[in-house]
């Protein structure tokens, strides 16, 4: 299956229209940049045991180069790659919350033009 057919269209910050390109764990600098990306998509064979030693190096390795986050990598015409941050589970605390959204990252390591 292609990266293609997982696509979605999402709305981010502002409104804007985005493609989500689907699920991957980034690595975030003390500079809160991002300096690694690895899809955590793959091939519906791979599965289980297979699959959380994959999850457990992938993550590993980008331990290496910073701090470790699990989000969506989004693409908009105005903004470009971006990576967008999951957020902890919104049904958690028996306090309602306002409406949060998801932090936006840059993915300005990828050529956009």
């Amino acid at each position: 299956m292609s990266a293609l057919n997982n696509e979605k269209n999402v709305t981010i910050s502002g409104g804007v229209n985005a493609i989500n390109l689907g699920k991957h764990w980034a690595a975030i600098d003390a500079g809160d940049k991002i300096v690694g990306l690895i899809s955590m998509s793959t091939p519906n064979r791979i599965s289980g045991e297979q699959y959380d030693d994959y999850a457990a190096k992938a993550k590993s390795a980008l331990a290496v180069l910073g701090e470790v986050k699990s989000g969506e990598v989004i693409f908009s015409d105005g903004s470009g790659y971006m990576f967008r941050k999951n957020l902890s589970h919104k049904n958690r605390s028996k306090n309602p919350e306002k409406v949060r959204e998801a932090k936006l990252y840059s993915l300005d390591f990828i050529k956009q033009g």
